[in-house]
Order: structure tokens, then sequence, then C-alpha cells
């Protein structure tokens, strides 16, 4: 399940739905978000509670993601804003 949630979010396929992911509304609007302002997602990392103590037999897991932009950013760098929205940096090149 967590490999097949993986490939959808890197392809930024919705819906995710709670079978998937315990956090599948926000992760929803993530998708949303991260299509509508061109970014793409790079994994990071995926674990699983078995991965640090327990069974491996039932477990929860966890996913890291980093997004980029990828639209007409001009050459400079996405950073956020004062609302938190992320857009170019106006730094003189």
């Amino acid at each position: 399940i967590d490999h097949a949630t993986v490939q959808h979010v890197l392809r930024l396929e919705q819906p995710i739905v709670l079978e998937q992911a315990c956090g599948a509304t926000p992760i929803n609007g993530l998708l949303l978000a991260a299509s509508r302002h061109h970014l793409t997602p790079h994994l990071l990392d995926l674990r699983n509670s078995g991965d640090t103590a327990g069974s491996r037999e039932g477990v929860v897991g966890y996913a890291a993601f980093a997004f980029t932009a990828t639209g007409n950013t001009g050459g400079r760098p996405w950073t956020p804003n004062k609302a938190g929205y992320c857009s170019p940096s106006h730094v003189p090149q």
C-alpha cells in the first residue's frame, strides 16, 4: 500500500483514500496545490514502524517528500513569502 501511495503522490494523482493514508484529506490538498503551482514531488525517504521497533506484520508507513518548482521562475529559486505561499525570490542575478 505504501509504495502504491508514494507512486500516486509522485504522479500528483488524486484521490488518495483513507485506506492508503490516514492523512488522505490534507495530502489531496497538497497534491492539488502542487499541481496548480507546477511543483514536482521528490521522494526523500520511505520507512515504516517495523524499521525502528516492533513486528513487521502490521506496520504504519511514513514518507518524506520535497516539492520543487518547475514553472517559469526566471531562474530564481522559490521561497515562502510572508503569507506562507511560495513565489520566485527576487534576488538580483
